[in-house]
């Protein structure tokens, strides 16, 4: 009996080791070398997870290891894998604000060529506005503060979301 309780315990705790891995790679990106391929390996092998979260996740690793190719060919094939697994992630939970947080690093990230930019207000919208819904909305405070330096320093937030964002930093600070 006690080994197969261990065995749901493991099951029912990956997701959110998985997720919290993945919550701390995302914000390591740049930083060490190629970030990107080794969190999208590591969600590769991880082949019991077919969440939209996860195909968000694993698209925007995917395409991100776009930097980490040296082949222009290479290059645009990661990039596409990654864009068509956020946009099936996007299609499935259009509200969830995570999933679109994956989308607009990839898109603020994208060269202009690529033409991939057009969601980036309507994302930073919808991040913007759940968090104001509802602070915990990521059930992590860290992440979250992250998330919203995130938006203000890369996404070009308008003057109003700016003074959103200020009022959410608040908010986290007294626990709201």
């Amino acid at each position: 009996m006690y080994p197969l309780f261990l065995l749901i315990l493991m099951v029912v705790s990956a997701p959110s080791d998985w997720l919290k891995e993945s919550r701390a790679s995302f914000f390591r990106f740049g930083s060490s070398g190629c970030e990107a391929e080794i969190l999208y390996n590591r969600l590769e092998a991880t082949k019991t997870n077919s969440s939209p979260l996860f195909l968000a996740y694993k698209g925007m690793a995917r395409a991100s290891m776009a930097e980490c190719a040296f082949n222009p060919a290479a290059k645009l094939k990661r990039f596409n894998q990654g864009k068509e697994l956020l946009d099936q992630a996007v299609q499935s939970e259009p509200e969830n604000a995570e999933i679109r947080l994956m989308r607009l690093s990839v898109q603020l990230n994208a060269p202009g060529f690529l033409n991939y930019s057009s969601d980036i207000a309507t994302d930073r919208a919808l991040i913007i506005a759940a968090l104001s819904k509802n602070p915990m909305i990521f059930a992590d405070n860290d992440f979250t503060r992250k998330v919203l330096t995130f938006v203000t320093e890369t996404a070009r937030p308008t003057e109003s979301e700016r003074q959103i964002i200020k009022q959410l930093n608040i908010r986290l600070e007294h626990g709201n």
